[in-house]
């Protein structure tokens, strides 16, 4: 999983409000970091800033909807937009246990509240 830009694991990437310690690749150009203030685990997604422009304008301004992960903060160099680090996902959970009815029911509705509370502002999320 090579990344195409300047950050491995172990540097350090100061954003607006804190600092961050890069300690795993997750993707190509996602990273999981720690917070070194608050030692919480967040995600650093690292792309060119026009990349990056689209996806921070729709956090910041849908930061009430708790079915999106929240943006924290941003880096400059390189661009970056740290966000909320999730323990687990859907993926994981179904993978380990057989869901509960309820248990789907209640992803369900909370992905489509979200969409919705995007469609309702012309966006459009095409999942690519």
């Amino acid at each position: 999983m090579a990344s195409t830009l300047p950050v491995r694991i172990g540097s350090q990437a100061t954003g607006i409000r804190s600092r961050y310690l890069i300690l795993e690749q997750l993707h190509r150009n996602i990273w999981r970091a720690v917070d070194q203030q608050t030692k919480q685990d967040v995600v650093v997604k690292v792309a060119p800033d026009f990349l990056l422009q689209n996806e921070r304008d729709i956090l910041k301004r849908f930061q009430t909807i708790s079915s999106l992960r929240r943006l924290i903060d941003e880096i400059q160099d390189p661009p970056s937009l740290v966000l909320e680090h999730l323990d687990s996902n859907l993926l994981i959970e179904s993978a380990s246990r057989k869901l509960e009815s309820a248990e789907v029911k209640q992803v369900a509705m909370a992905v489509l509240q979200a969409l919705a509370a995007l469609h309702e502002n012309g966006i459009v999320h095409t999942g690519a």
